[in-house]
């Protein structure tokens, strides 16, 4: 069941203390933040609950150089929890410089692997390009966090810190929240 779930990819979303959840369930938006410190505070702790640290920003922008909108999502790879042996990433970090498209964009724009995108006035290269996958993932791109933040004014900030709950019996969340809480 493990490995199943972690098929499945990220099931726990932590958030700033004072994210209203109905603006994440209403526009699908996150506007409070918290300090990216947080993340590597929850790895270097002795943290029981979740697996799998991913920071990460997220905004819906205005692409000029294409005239459409976008969810930018940028993030700098997940973070390893110190006192566990190292995992594998279940998602590969993007790189400085590339860009992973989603299905729509890349279908609109008819973009390749290796072509080279501008993005508000920053120059980027297409790593990789996503296939349909019927969510907000096929208008999303994603760039490494710190270039994110800097291009969004979050400089040292996150909007959220996906992680991987892997034991799914009973009310799990109660007991995530409570630790999490008395981490951060």
């Amino acid at each position: 069941i493990r490995k199943q779930m972690l098929g499945l990819g990220f099931n726990v979303l932590i958030l700033p203390e004072d994210q209203n959840l109905s603006e994440l369930h209403l526009s699908g938006g996150l506007s409070a933040t918290m300090p990216e410190s947080y993340v590597d505070k929850l790895a270097g702790s002795d943290i029981v609950t979740v697996n799998h640290l991913l920071p990460s920003v997220t905004r819906r922008i205005a692409w000029p150089e294409q005239e459409r909108d976008i969810i930018l999502v940028g993030t700098r790879g997940e973070v390893p929890i110190m006192h566990r042996g190292l995992k594998k990433p279940m998602l590969e970090a993007v790189a400085p410089g590339r860009i992973v498209v989603g299905y729509d964009i890349h279908k609109d724009l008819g973009l390749a692997e290796g072509d080279a995108l501008t993005l508000m006035g920053r120059e980027f290269t297409v790593s990789t390009l996503h296939p349909q996958r019927g969510s907000e993932d096929d208008v999303t791109v994603w760039i490494d966090l710190e270039q994110a933040q800097q291009m969004l004014g979050l400089e040292n900030l996150i909007h959220a810190i996906l992680a991987l709950e892997c034991e799914c019996a009973g009310d799990r969340i109660s007991v995530i929240r409570e630790e999490i809480a008395g981490i951060l």
